[in-house]
Formats: structure tokens, C-alpha cells, sequence
């Protein structure tokens, strides 16, 4: 079925071969998914031509008080050593409330297709996985998320 092109979907202005780029460029598309349990933070911005900013938080560090069964010390040398682990561009970084934030900034070219964000995103959450799983290991589990393979048994 033929569209009058451009078209507006959302954030995105859609060409008339299916590719997306944003509809301003002061405005630039951001959304979320879930992956792990995860909120996994894409925002597409303007490094180097186009860029997707990819971020999630991982979890919380435990406070100081009531933690004497060596959790902390555990996740914290887990997160310090993050740095030196992590696929180049990454980073790694505990914030002031404690939360652990890993993220990274991948490039496209723009208008694209939603398979080529998509496949940006998906290679985002496959390399991600193994970092969420050690942590996970780690004590830095998210509340309430059931370990891997336990699910629905």
C-alpha cells in the first residue's frame, strides 16, 4: 500500500524506501526496552553524522548499613574491575546513589532502516548479556528478577 512520503511515525520522519531519521533535528528519538530484566536506554543523537546512545542500569550496590555478609566488598570488587573487561567504547561507572551504569555510543548512517537501528540495538544486548550475568553472580541481581533458567519452573 503506497504512503504519501514523508511520513511521521512518532519521533520519526519515514522516506518513501522505509528509512527513518528524526523528525527534527533538535529532537532527537529515544526509547527503552527490557533485556535481563533491564532497562536498556537508547537515544539517537548527533555524534558523528548519527549516533545511538545505549545505556542501562544494572543494578544497585548495597548500602553500608546492614550489609555484614561481605556482599558489598564482593560487587564492588566485581565493578571495579568492569573497566578493564568491558568491549572498547564502554564504560563503567557507580553513581553517586550507588547504581552501576554501563554504556556505550554506536554510530549509523541517517535515514536508516529500522533494520539497521535494530541490529544496533540487538548487538548491544548480545554483548551485554555476559557483563549482566557476572554481576548478576556478583550479588548485584535486580530485585525481584529470577535467575537464569528458573523462570516459570
Amino acid at each position: 500500500m503506497p504512503f504519501d512520503a514523508p511520513l511521521t511515525l512518532g519521533p520519526f520522519s519515514v522516506d518513501s524506501d522505509g528509512r527513518l531519521s528524526p523528525t527534527s533535528p533538535d529532537n532527537f528519538p529515544a526509547f527503552n526496552v527490557t533485556w535481563m530484566g533491564r532497562q536498556i536506554w537508547a537515544t539517537m543523537n548527533n555524534a558523528e553524522g548519527c549516533g545511538l546512545a545505549l545505556s542501562v542500569v544494572v543494578g544497585r550496590v548495597p548500602s553500608t548499613a546492614g550489609t555484614a555478609d561481605g556482599r558489598r566488598r564482593d560487587i564492588l570488587r566485581t565493578v571495579i574491575q568492569l573497566p578493564g573487561v568491558l568491549p572498547p567504547g564502554w564504560t563503567a561507572q557507580l553513581a553517586a546513589d550507588h547504581r552501576v551504569v554501563l554504556s556505550t555510543q554506536t554510530t549509523f548512517k541517517v535515514p536508516s532502516t529500522v533494520t539497521e537501528l535494530v541490529t544496533a540495538l540487538t548487538s548491544f544486548l548480545l554483548n551485554l548479556g555476559p557483563y549482566l550475568e557476572l554481576l548478576d553472580e556478583a550479588g548485584l541481581a535486580v530485585a525481584g528478577r529470577a535467575a537464569a533458567g528458573v523462570a516459570k519452573t
